[in-house]
Order: structure tokens, then C-alpha cells, then sequence
């Protein structure tokens, strides 16, 4: 297994998926297909292709 904060979770949810991934310690991302999201403190891919740059 890994430890949660060397895991990342994509969800399309920002309170279920994103939040709920942070509180639960793994890095999270919100998959945002429509561009709609404007929070700015949230780390956003367009389409799962951007996974690998969100990656350090």
C-alpha cells in the first residue's frame, strides 16, 4: 500500500471528492471537464491526460 499523502485522488465533486480527500490526508484533484469551477485554492485538470503534470 502507499501512505495517504503519497496518493492522489481525482473526483469531479468538490465536497465529496476533493474535500473529502484532503481531510483524509491524500492529495486531491478535481477533474473540472466544463471549466466551471473558479476556486481558486483547488488544483483542476481538464481531462485525466493532465494527471501526469500535476505529479512532482
Amino acid at each position: 500500500g502507499v501512505k495517504p499523502e503519497e496518493a492522489i485522488f481525482v473526483g469531479d465533486s468538490v465536497e465529496a471528492d476533493y474535500r473529502g480527500a484532503e481531510k483524509a490526508g491524500l492529495h486531491a484533484l478535481l477533474i473540472d471537464r466544463t471549466e466551471k469551477q473558479k476556486q481558486s485554492d483547488l488544483r483542476t485538470i481538464k481531462n485525466l491526460k493532465e494527471i501526469l503534470s500535476q505529479i512532482n
